[in-house]
Formats: C-alpha cells, sequence, structure tokens
C-alpha cells in the first residue's frame, strides 16, 4: 500500500529521536532549522506543525497540487507552498495540514545533516525491520504493490472501478 498518512506518524519517530540527540527544539521558530523557509506574519515552531495548529495550508484541491516531480530530499517539497501566507495565527484554530508535515520532514533532514529518506532507511526503517518499507515514487517498481483504484462516477459502484493515477508523493 502507498505509505500516505502513516508518514506522519513515521515522521514523529524521527523527530522523537532528533530531540533525544538534541539536534530538534520542539519550540524554536522554524527557520532555525529549515533557514529557507520564509517567515511569516507570525512565528511557526515545530510542535505547532506537528499539532497541526500552525496555519500552514493543506491541498486546496487544484491540479497545481497534484504532485509530479519527484524530490531527492525534503526540502525540494517545500516550492509548493513556501510563499503562502499563514490561513491563521498559530494556535488559534485546528487545520490538517500535509504541507505542515513536509516542513517537519525538512527540519529532520536538516537536523539529521542527510536526506531525509536515507535518515528515515537508516534510523527507522532498517531498525525496525521494515524492510518492505519505501518513500513513495511513480517511477520505480515496487515489489508486490497493491493496485489503486477507486469507484467511478463519483462512488457509484454499478459502474465499477477505475484505476487511480500513477503520483509521486516524494515531494
Amino acid at each position: 500500500f502507498r505509505i500516505g498518512h502513516v508518514s506522519k506518524a513515521l515522521t514523529s519517530t524521527a523527530v522523537g529521536l532528533l530531540l533525544e540527540k538534541g539536534a530538534l527544539r520542539l519550540d524554536d521558530e522554524i527557520q532555525a532549522h529549515v533557514p529557507a523557509f520564509p517567515r511569516k506574519q507570525w512565528p511557526v515552531t515545530l510542535r505547532q506543525l506537528m499539532g497541526n495548529v500552525a496555519g500552514i495550508r493543506h491541498y486546496r484541491g487544484e491540479e497545481a497540487d497534484i504532485p509530479s516531480a519527484h524530490c531527492e530530499r525534503a526540502s525540494e517539497g517545500l516550492r509548493s507552498f513556501a510563499d503562502d501566507p499563514l490561513l491563521f495565527e498559530p494556535e488559534t484554530q485546528y487545520r490538517y495540514s500535509t504541507y505542515g508535515w513536509v516542513l517537519v520532514s525538512a527540519a529532520a533532514e536538516a537536523a539529521a545533516g542527510e536526506p531525509f529518506f536515507t535518515f528515515m532507511r537508516r534510523q527507522i526503517f532498517t531498525a525496525l525491520g521494515m524492510t518492505h518499507t519505501t518513500s513513495g515514487t511513480a517511477t520505480e517498481p515496487v515489489p508486490d504493490r497493491v493496485t489503486f483504484y477507486f469507484p467511478k462516477f463519483s462512488g457509484d459502484n454499478h459502474f465499477g472501478p477505475e484505476l487511480a493515477k500513477t503520483v509521486d508523493y516524494s515531494c
């Protein structure tokens, strides 16, 4: 299966390891770890990002939000949202944000001093015996990957399934 939203729990594990090593601090402004992320109208911390209370937007449902590039580093994924203003002052609302987790991944990558996926493979997946867990890619074959589909015509099961588009979620 695609790793999808399970990646947030795995990223949290990486952050926990880096916190134990003193390489990250939850209440630092995110620019302490990711200086390439522009300052916003309010400061944003790693703690706020991980709690989905930072004000970073989620997908807007537009064609531009469909991943089309491949990212070797988590920090490359910032280009999709880095210039957008915050939706609200941090800690005044809750709003789920995959992009907020991209920023958390970029902070972990910077603290680890190596590409995020390399760190995850070495420190999390291998250490836990997760030999079939990998980052998402649309170009490399993944043995035993399930076929992804969705119901045609807005969920009317009478018309059967339609194959989902192959998408690279590495960014």
